[in-house]
């Protein structure tokens, strides 16, 4: 509640521009909506509102242009769905693993574009679908070390992570 007022609070005098630092922070599904359609509410009222946020999930949802800042330095800004067309046909593999992969084993994998250790595994960016059975088939040897797999569309935070070379802490 009292992130509502907070943002109740900054927004209820509609101020020309706005700026909002982490705004989803301990929103509830209800909040999140509401917020979408306020920031919506406002640039069809062309009024500006600024949202620093690492929640690349929301953010491609509710904002019409993305800023990606890294070391003060501006790495990217354009719509949404341009920064995401600029990734391609690439999927992205999340692998969760029993023991350490061998990044650079599954980086050798005809059609894989990155591989990046996080902990518990590994996500791997690759544009030919049929690299994925290779990546299984390399993290699940020789003992069975592969305990999910989840294959989705880049987002943000991969388009982020690509230009910068740093990741989104704490975001989606």
């Amino acid at each position: 509640m009292r992130r509502r007022l907070g943002l109740v609070e900054a927004l209820a005098h509609e101020p020309a521009l706005a700026f909002l630092d982490e705004p989803t922070a301990g929103l509830d599904p209800e909040g999140l909506a509401t917020l979408r359609d306020e920031l919506s509410r406002r640039a069809a009222a062309a009024l500006t509102t600024v949202v620093a946020s690492n929640d690349s999930g929301f953010v491609e949802a509710a904002c019409g242009r993305v800023a990606f800042l890294s070391a003060g330095a501006l790495a990217g800004c354009a719509a949404p769905r341009t920064l995401l067309g600029e990734a391609g046909g690439a999927r992205v593999a999340e692998l969760t693993l029993s023991r350490p992969a061998d990044a650079a084993v599954l980086a050798r994998v005809a059609g894989v574009e990155t591989v990046t250790v996080v902990e518990g595994g590994v996500r791997v960016r690759f544009g030919d679908a049929a690299a994925l059975p290779a990546l299984v088939a390399l993290a699940d040897t020789p003992d069975g070390a592969l305990r999910t797999l989840r294959v989705r569309r880049p987002d943000l935070g991969d388009r982020f992570a690509e230009l910068t070379g740093r990741t989104l802490e704490g975001g989606g």
